[in-house]
């Protein structure tokens, strides 16, 4: 997806997005970010937490979001939130499969509460690829996958 061009943005309603370290987007394409959730696109973005980043990403995400939409900024998403049990039951919220004990955080429409970005910082994004982590690992990163998606497609 081209963060530059909106109408290219609108040709795809459900976008995943993912960094490890420092993230900063240029201007315009902040603007069609804001437009494109606003217009009721959605944005999973999943940090990179392996080797020393930390959750730079995560944190700078945060940051331009609340940026974007100030006086509705990202909050934890509670871990009762139907994101966690449209399909498969998440009790404890989303699955970590770094063990990084991350919290996620979402934008949340004002009105309706439906989740327009949802950010993760626990790579569940390296437990879909199934190259580096055991089985069991696996297969809570593609559950959690496919509630995020649910969740947007019924909202």
């Amino acid at each position: 997806v081209h963060g530059s061009d909106l109408a290219h943005m609108c040709r795809f309603p459900f976008v995943f997005m993912t960094s490890e370290g420092y993230f900063k987007l240029p201007a315009k394409e902040e603007r069609n970010v804001k437009e494109f959730l606003r217009r009721g696109g959605f944005i999973h973005a999943d940090d990179c937490v392996y080797q020393t980043w930390g959750k730079r990403f995560f944190v700078d995400y945060v940051k331009m979001i609340n940026r974007l939409f100030p006086g509705n900024e990202m909050r934890e998403v509670p871990k009762k939130h139907e994101i966690y049990r449209c399909y498969f039951d998440f009790p404890d919220g989303a699955p970590q499969i770094r063990e990084a004990k991350n919290k996620s955080f979402a934008l949340f429409e004002e009105g309706t509460g439906r989740i327009m970005t949802y950010c993760t910082a626990g790579d569940l994004h390296c437990g879909w690829t199934c190259m580096y982590f055991p089985k069991d690992r696996n297969e809570l990163a593609i559950k959690m996958g496919i509630n995020i998606i649910i969740y947007y497609l019924t909202h």
